[in-house]
């Protein structure tokens, strides 16, 4: 059952990339660039969604944009966000691979081609409507009688 497992402050050198957990969208270099000089100047915010699969085993989920970032700011100040705040969660791969595509499909700049490969993924991986109505906090609507709405 995916879940959040606890906040922590992780050396960022510990989160790895997944090969089936990736950003869907094409990095905006504008946008890191803008979040590079957010976060030197205001910190992180918003911490990075982190998968770990096992005990020392971490991948990034959410925060792809925020974590390029980061690594810049490493760049150019070493030293600098050695350690960063993660959110932790535990699930079976296919729940992470739909929050994967969830956090993508609930932001505010998505495609709504996001939003369907995330269902399709989903039904692929033989979740029940339900389940995908809840995981989205939707609910499941009938389909009409007689063509009436």
């Amino acid at each position: 059952m995916l879940a959040t497992k606890r906040y922590e402050y992780l050396p960022i050198d510990q989160i790895e990339f997944h090969h089936t957990l990736t950003n869907h969208r094409d990095l905006d270099r504008a946008k890191v660039a803008h979040l590079e000089r957010d976060i030197l100047a205001n910190g992180l915010f918003e911490p990075l969604v982190v998968w770990e699969r096992t005990a020392k085993e971490y991948y990034l989920v959410g925060g792809f944009h925020r974590m390029e970032a980061i690594q810049g700011i490493r760049r150019d100040n070493p030293g600098y966000f050695d350690r960063v705040d993660v959110r932790l969660v535990s699930g079976d791969p296919d729940e992470i691979k739909a929050l994967n595509l969830k956090l993508n499909s609930d932001r505010v700049d998505t495609r709504i081609t996001d939003y369907f490969q995330t269902v399709i993924y989903l039904n692929n991986a033989n979740w029940s409507k339900v389940r995908i109505a809840d995981f989205f906090d939707k609910s499941v609507r009938e389909a009409p009688i007689n063509g009436s709405f």
